[in-house]
Protein backbone atom coordinates (compact mmCIF):
# COMPACT_ATOMS: atom_id res chain seq x y z
CA UNK A 1 0.00 0.00 0.00
CA UNK A 2 1.22 3.49 -0.85
CA UNK A 3 0.30 6.47 1.31
CA UNK A 4 0.78 9.97 -0.13
CA UNK A 5 1.28 12.60 2.58
CA UNK A 6 0.47 16.21 1.68
CA UNK A 7 2.28 19.05 3.42
CA UNK A 8 3.56 22.59 3.10
CA UNK A 9 7.21 22.94 2.16
CA UNK A 10 8.59 24.83 5.17
CA UNK A 11 11.26 23.18 7.32
CA UNK A 12 8.85 22.74 10.20
CA UNK A 13 6.07 21.37 7.98
CA UNK A 14 8.48 18.89 6.41
CA UNK A 15 9.74 17.83 9.85
CA UNK A 16 6.16 17.11 10.87
CA UNK A 17 5.36 15.24 7.66
CA UNK A 18 8.51 13.15 7.92
CA UNK A 19 7.72 12.43 11.57
CA UNK A 20 4.34 11.02 10.51
CA UNK A 21 6.02 9.18 7.63
CA UNK A 22 8.43 7.51 10.07
CA UNK A 23 5.59 6.53 12.39
CA UNK A 24 3.73 4.92 9.48
CA UNK A 25 6.79 3.00 8.32
CA UNK A 26 7.49 1.71 11.84
CA UNK A 27 3.88 0.65 12.09
CA UNK A 28 3.95 -1.43 8.93
CA UNK A 29 7.29 -2.10 7.28
CA UNK A 30 5.70 -2.97 3.95
CA UNK A 31 3.91 0.35 3.56
CA UNK A 32 5.28 2.77 0.95
CA UNK A 33 5.05 6.49 1.74
CA UNK A 34 5.56 9.62 -0.32
CA UNK A 35 5.79 13.26 0.78
CA UNK A 36 3.87 15.58 -1.55
CA UNK A 37 4.76 19.27 -1.11
CA UNK A 38 1.92 21.69 -1.83
CA UNK A 39 2.40 25.46 -1.91
CA UNK A 40 -0.33 27.32 -0.05
CA UNK A 41 -1.63 30.88 -0.26
CA UNK A 42 -0.16 31.58 3.17
CA UNK A 43 3.31 30.63 1.91
CA UNK A 44 3.05 32.77 -1.21
CA UNK A 45 2.83 36.13 0.58
CA UNK A 46 5.23 36.88 3.44
CA UNK A 47 4.95 40.66 3.85
CA UNK A 48 1.30 40.89 4.93
CA UNK A 49 -0.16 39.81 8.26
CA UNK A 50 -2.45 36.77 8.28
CA UNK A 51 -5.23 38.89 9.76
CA UNK A 52 -5.20 41.18 6.70
CA UNK A 53 -4.90 38.21 4.30
CA UNK A 54 -8.03 36.58 5.69
CA UNK A 55 -7.01 34.08 8.35
CA UNK A 56 -4.91 31.02 9.02
CA UNK A 57 -6.98 28.79 6.70
CA UNK A 58 -4.64 30.13 3.99
CA UNK A 59 -2.09 27.53 5.12
CA UNK A 60 -4.38 24.55 4.52
CA UNK A 61 -6.82 25.40 1.70
CA UNK A 62 -4.78 24.07 -1.22
CA UNK A 63 -3.75 20.96 0.73
CA UNK A 64 -7.39 20.21 1.55
CA UNK A 65 -8.26 20.63 -2.14
CA UNK A 66 -5.67 17.97 -2.99
CA UNK A 67 -7.15 15.72 -0.31
CA UNK A 68 -10.69 16.18 -1.62
CA UNK A 69 -9.57 15.38 -5.16
CA UNK A 70 -7.66 12.36 -3.79
CA UNK A 71 -4.32 13.50 -5.16
CA UNK A 72 -3.03 12.76 -1.65
CA UNK A 73 -4.20 10.26 0.97
CA UNK A 74 -3.61 12.28 4.13
CA UNK A 75 -2.51 15.78 5.04
CA UNK A 76 -0.21 16.83 7.86
CA UNK A 77 -0.74 20.28 9.36
CA UNK A 78 0.13 22.27 12.45
CA UNK A 79 -3.12 22.08 14.39
CA UNK A 80 -3.03 25.78 15.19
CA UNK A 81 -3.17 26.50 11.43
CA UNK A 82 -6.47 24.64 11.09
CA UNK A 83 -9.52 26.90 10.64
CA UNK A 84 -12.58 26.34 12.82
CA UNK A 85 -14.50 24.83 9.89
CA UNK A 86 -13.08 22.16 7.56
CA UNK A 87 -14.64 20.89 4.32
CA UNK A 88 -17.39 18.27 4.33
CA UNK A 89 -15.97 14.79 3.85
CA UNK A 90 -12.71 15.58 5.64
CA UNK A 91 -11.85 15.17 9.31
CA UNK A 92 -8.97 15.54 11.70
CA UNK A 93 -8.43 11.81 12.00
CA UNK A 94 -5.31 11.58 14.19
CA UNK A 95 -3.04 13.59 16.46
CA UNK A 96 0.37 12.10 17.29
CA UNK A 97 1.81 12.90 20.77
CA UNK A 98 2.01 16.67 21.23
CA UNK A 99 4.99 18.90 21.90
CA UNK A 100 4.96 21.58 24.64
CA UNK A 101 2.31 24.21 23.75
CA UNK A 102 4.00 27.31 25.14
CA UNK A 103 5.25 30.46 23.47
CA UNK A 104 8.85 31.54 23.90
CA UNK A 105 10.42 34.98 23.70
CA UNK A 106 13.90 35.06 22.17
CA UNK A 107 16.12 38.05 22.96
CA UNK A 108 18.85 39.63 20.86
CA UNK A 109 20.86 40.25 24.01
CA UNK A 110 20.73 38.30 27.25
CA UNK A 111 17.84 39.59 29.31
CA UNK A 112 14.36 38.71 30.53
CA UNK A 113 10.93 40.00 29.56
CA UNK A 114 10.76 41.95 32.81
CA UNK A 115 14.05 43.69 31.93
CA UNK A 116 13.00 44.99 28.51
CA UNK A 117 12.84 48.76 28.43
CA UNK A 118 9.77 50.71 27.37
CA UNK A 119 9.85 51.10 23.61
CA UNK A 120 11.64 47.79 22.98
CA UNK A 121 10.59 46.33 19.63
CA UNK A 122 9.07 42.85 19.67
CA UNK A 123 8.63 40.90 16.45
CA UNK A 124 5.30 39.10 16.18
CA UNK A 125 2.21 39.33 14.01
CA UNK A 126 0.00 37.42 16.45
CA UNK A 127 -2.78 39.51 17.99
CA UNK A 128 -3.11 36.83 20.67
CA UNK A 129 0.50 37.33 21.74
CA UNK A 130 0.40 41.11 21.46
CA UNK A 131 -2.62 41.75 23.70
CA UNK A 132 -1.33 39.39 26.40
CA UNK A 133 2.17 40.85 26.38
CA UNK A 134 0.77 44.38 26.54
CA UNK A 135 -0.96 43.40 29.78
CA UNK A 136 2.41 42.32 31.19
CA UNK A 137 4.50 45.18 29.80
CA UNK A 138 2.44 48.06 28.32
CA UNK A 139 5.47 49.97 27.00
CA UNK A 140 6.55 47.37 24.45
CA UNK A 141 6.30 48.06 20.70
CA UNK A 142 5.26 45.38 18.23
CA UNK A 143 6.23 45.01 14.58
CA UNK A 144 5.19 42.43 11.98
CA UNK A 145 7.26 39.26 11.81
CA UNK A 146 6.54 36.43 9.37
CA UNK A 147 8.59 33.70 7.72
CA UNK A 148 9.95 30.38 8.93
CA UNK A 149 11.70 30.07 12.29
CA UNK A 150 15.22 30.33 10.83
CA UNK A 151 14.26 33.54 9.01
CA UNK A 152 12.75 35.03 12.16
CA UNK A 153 15.84 34.28 14.22
CA UNK A 154 18.11 35.77 11.52
CA UNK A 155 16.06 38.99 11.53
CA UNK A 156 16.46 39.17 15.29
CA UNK A 157 20.22 38.63 15.10
CA UNK A 158 20.44 41.32 12.38
CA UNK A 159 19.06 43.83 14.88
CA UNK A 160 15.60 44.36 13.40
CA UNK A 161 14.00 43.54 16.77
CA UNK A 162 14.96 43.51 20.42
CA UNK A 163 13.11 40.21 20.84
CA UNK A 164 10.81 37.91 18.90
CA UNK A 165 8.02 35.57 20.02
CA UNK A 166 7.75 32.10 18.52
CA UNK A 167 6.27 28.75 19.50
CA UNK A 168 8.51 26.57 21.63
CA UNK A 169 7.32 23.48 19.75
CA UNK A 170 8.72 24.65 16.43
CA UNK A 171 12.10 25.53 17.91
CA UNK A 172 12.37 22.21 19.70
CA UNK A 173 11.36 20.12 16.68
CA UNK A 174 13.95 21.83 14.49
CA UNK A 175 16.67 21.69 17.14
CA UNK A 176 16.97 25.48 17.38
CA UNK A 177 18.50 26.46 20.74
CA UNK A 178 18.80 30.26 21.08
CA UNK A 179 21.18 31.43 23.80
CA UNK A 180 18.73 33.94 25.27
CA UNK A 181 15.21 32.57 25.53
CA UNK A 182 12.42 32.63 28.11
CA UNK A 183 9.27 30.54 28.22
CA UNK A 184 6.14 32.67 28.41
CA UNK A 185 3.18 31.88 30.61
CA UNK A 186 0.63 33.46 28.27
CA UNK A 187 -2.27 31.37 26.94
CA UNK A 188 -1.18 29.64 23.72
CA UNK A 189 -3.05 29.34 20.45
CA UNK A 190 -5.59 26.53 20.32
CA UNK A 191 -3.78 23.48 19.01
CA UNK A 192 -0.28 24.88 19.49
CA UNK A 193 2.30 22.07 19.58
CA UNK A 194 -0.13 19.53 18.07
CA UNK A 195 0.24 17.86 14.67
CA UNK A 196 -3.08 17.36 12.87
CA UNK A 197 -3.44 14.46 10.43
CA UNK A 198 -6.39 15.16 8.14
CA UNK A 199 -7.99 12.49 5.98
CA UNK A 200 -10.99 11.74 3.79
CA UNK A 201 -13.78 9.97 5.67
CA UNK A 202 -14.36 7.31 3.02
CA UNK A 203 -10.76 6.01 2.92
CA UNK A 204 -11.43 2.78 4.81
CA UNK A 205 -8.02 1.25 4.06
CA UNK A 206 -6.31 4.14 5.85
CA UNK A 207 -8.19 3.80 9.13
CA UNK A 208 -5.88 1.27 10.86
CA UNK A 209 -2.91 3.52 10.08
CA UNK A 210 -4.70 6.59 11.42
CA UNK A 211 -5.56 4.73 14.62
CA UNK A 212 -1.89 3.86 15.01
CA UNK A 213 -0.86 7.50 14.59
CA UNK A 214 -3.32 8.81 17.15
CA UNK A 215 -2.47 9.69 20.75
CA UNK A 216 -5.60 9.71 22.92
CA UNK A 217 -4.65 12.45 25.43
CA UNK A 218 -3.48 14.74 22.61
CA UNK A 219 -6.70 14.12 20.65
CA UNK A 220 -8.72 14.98 23.78
CA UNK A 221 -6.81 18.23 24.29
CA UNK A 222 -7.23 19.12 20.61
CA UNK A 223 -10.97 18.42 20.76
CA UNK A 224 -11.49 20.75 23.72
CA UNK A 225 -9.47 23.57 22.17
CA UNK A 226 -11.19 23.21 18.79
CA UNK A 227 -14.58 23.20 20.49
CA UNK A 228 -13.62 26.55 21.98
CA UNK A 229 -12.50 28.24 18.74
CA UNK A 230 -15.28 26.68 16.67
CA UNK A 231 -17.97 28.07 18.98
CA UNK A 232 -16.30 31.47 18.88
CA UNK A 233 -15.92 31.34 15.10
CA UNK A 234 -12.44 32.72 15.74
CA UNK A 235 -9.48 32.03 13.47
CA UNK A 236 -6.90 34.80 13.77
CA UNK A 237 -9.14 37.80 13.15
CA UNK A 238 -9.46 38.46 16.90
CA UNK A 239 -7.12 37.80 19.83
CA UNK A 240 -8.08 34.46 21.40
CA UNK A 241 -6.31 31.47 22.86
CA UNK A 242 -7.02 28.24 24.69
CA UNK A 243 -5.12 25.49 26.46
CA UNK A 244 -6.57 22.23 27.74
CA UNK A 245 -5.01 19.66 30.06
CA UNK A 246 -6.16 16.13 30.82
CA UNK A 247 -6.19 15.06 34.46
CA UNK A 248 -7.42 11.49 34.81
CA UNK A 249 -10.89 11.37 33.28
CA UNK A 250 -11.33 15.15 33.44
CA UNK A 251 -10.37 17.82 30.91
CA UNK A 252 -9.67 21.35 32.11
CA UNK A 253 -9.52 24.19 29.60
CA UNK A 254 -8.48 27.82 30.04
CA UNK A 255 -9.23 30.38 27.35
CA UNK A 256 -9.52 34.07 26.61
CA UNK A 257 -10.98 36.49 24.09
CA UNK A 258 -10.00 40.15 23.76
CA UNK A 259 -10.50 43.09 21.46
CA UNK A 260 -7.59 44.00 19.21
CA UNK A 261 -6.32 46.65 21.63
CA UNK A 262 -6.64 44.45 24.70
CA UNK A 263 -8.97 46.93 26.40
CA UNK A 264 -11.71 44.32 26.75
CA UNK A 265 -10.28 41.04 27.97
CA UNK A 266 -12.35 37.99 28.98
CA UNK A 267 -10.72 34.91 30.50
CA UNK A 268 -12.11 31.86 32.28
CA UNK A 269 -11.56 28.16 32.98
CA UNK A 270 -13.97 25.21 32.94
CA UNK A 271 -13.71 21.45 33.49
CA UNK A 272 -15.66 18.52 32.13
CA UNK A 273 -15.48 14.79 31.40
CA UNK A 274 -12.83 13.51 29.04
CA UNK A 275 -15.43 11.94 26.77
CA UNK A 276 -17.08 15.34 26.33
CA UNK A 277 -13.89 17.33 25.66
CA UNK A 278 -15.25 19.13 22.60
CA UNK A 279 -18.42 20.15 24.46
CA UNK A 280 -16.32 21.40 27.38
CA UNK A 281 -14.47 23.72 25.00
CA UNK A 282 -17.80 24.92 23.60
CA UNK A 283 -19.03 25.58 27.14
CA UNK A 284 -15.98 27.73 27.91
CA UNK A 285 -16.60 29.78 24.75
CA UNK A 286 -20.24 30.25 25.66
CA UNK A 287 -19.28 31.42 29.14
CA UNK A 288 -16.98 34.08 27.68
CA UNK A 289 -19.57 35.11 25.12
CA UNK A 290 -22.12 35.48 27.88
CA UNK A 291 -19.68 37.58 29.90
CA UNK A 292 -19.44 40.14 27.09
CA UNK A 293 -17.11 38.68 24.46
CA UNK A 294 -20.05 38.35 22.05
CA UNK A 295 -19.61 42.05 21.33
CA UNK A 296 -16.07 41.33 20.13
CA UNK A 297 -16.66 38.29 17.96
CA UNK A 298 -20.06 39.41 16.68
CA UNK A 299 -21.90 36.29 17.82
CA UNK A 300 -24.87 35.82 20.08
CA UNK A 301 -24.08 34.39 23.51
Amino acid sequence: MKIRIGTRGSKLALWQANHVKSMLERMAGAVETEIVIIKTSGDAVQDVSLTRMGGKGLFVKEIESALLSKDIDMAVHSMKDMPAQIPDGLSIAATPPAEEPWDAIVFRKGTALSDLKSGSVIGTTSLRRIVQLKRISPGLRFEMLRGNIDTRVRKLEAGQYDAIVIAYAGMNRLGIRPACVERLGIIPAAGQGIIAVEAHGDNVALRPFLEGLNDGPTFCRAAAERGFVTRLGADCQIPAGAHAVLVGDTVEITGFVADTQGGAFYQDRVTGPKKGAYETGVRLAERLLGAGASGIVGLRS
